[in-house]
């Protein structure tokens, strides 16, 4: 009854029923994981770490109790401590996907790619999905972001057949022309202005796509419709500006 009201969202429904449970069978650490799961939900976050700091290590839900105090410690601004908890959870489990997959995250939402990147590499070749994020899609951001361009269209190609939308065509579109792939970016870059055509910064990489391919012509149709959108745009304008002269348009 109380996981039917937490998918409903009556989550102070859920916390009334397993409190009780919690009190009348102390010793069941998957309860308290609950328990602090629907403390979280409500913003209880100091009795949510009460209730995880009290599983101990020996039990099966350790691991479960620190990810979560990992979130918990991370929300705080608590990155060491954060850090911490997953390091000793990877020391207890230490080849448990969702361990690995928790540190990629957690580096991830860093911005600290370099670190990430083993983390991912681990979940590369097993079939494992975690909170619905497609891995390879982040295994090739890290290492997009690390100037590892190559290996980044790779993983992209594999995560775009599962799932696709704007920020990973606009992430692989711009791999692909940093790979000086310029022909294979375009049709990735007019996908991705098909999702969201008032995002003109796909247009500015379409337009030095089409530019890098002697397509001066398409180069200047495409700003055309940019500034379409926004007609001060100034980068924009500069680019079109290049792009008429090439097509010996001075006016």
């Amino acid at each position: 009854a109380a996981l039917i009201f937490q998918s409903l969202g009556l989550i102070e429904d859920a916390k009334r029923i397993i409190e009780d449970l919690v009190y009348l069978y102390d010793d069941d650490d998957e309860l308290k994981i609950m328990y602090a799961e629907i403390l979280l939900d409500l913003d209880l976050e100091d009795e949510a770490l009460d209730i995880l700091l009290a599983i101990k290590e020996e039990s099966e839900n350790r691991v479960q109790a620190l990810l979560l105090m990992a979130d918990l410690y991370q929300v705080q601004g608590l990155d060491e401590v954060a850090e911490q908890k997953l390091f000793e959870a990877k020391r207890l489990l230490p080849n448990e996907p969702v361990v690995d997959f928790a540190l990629g995250e957690f580096y991830f939402s860093k911005y600290d790619y370099k670190k990430a990147i083993p983390y991912y590499e681990k979940l590369a070749n097993q079939e494992i999905e975690v909170n619905g994020v497609n891995k390879d899609l982040r295994l090739a951001e890290c290492l997009s972001a690390e100037g590892e361009w190559e290996d980044a269209i790779t993983f992209y190609e594999k995560g775009i057949e599962q799932s696709k939308d704007f920020h990973t065509l606009l992430g692989y579109g711009i791999t692909l022309f940093q790979a000086e792939r310029y022909s294979a970016c375009i049709p990735v870059f007019e996908e991705a202005i098909f999702f969201d055509p008032e995002y003109l910064v796909v247009h500015l990489w379409l337009s030095k796509a089409f530019d890098l391919e002697g397509q001066y012509q398409e180069g200047y149709d495409i700003l055309q419709k940019a500034l379409l959108v926004d007609e001060t745009n100034v980068e924009c304008l500069l680019s079109a500006a290049k792009l008429a002269r090439k097509l010996k348009n001075v006016d």
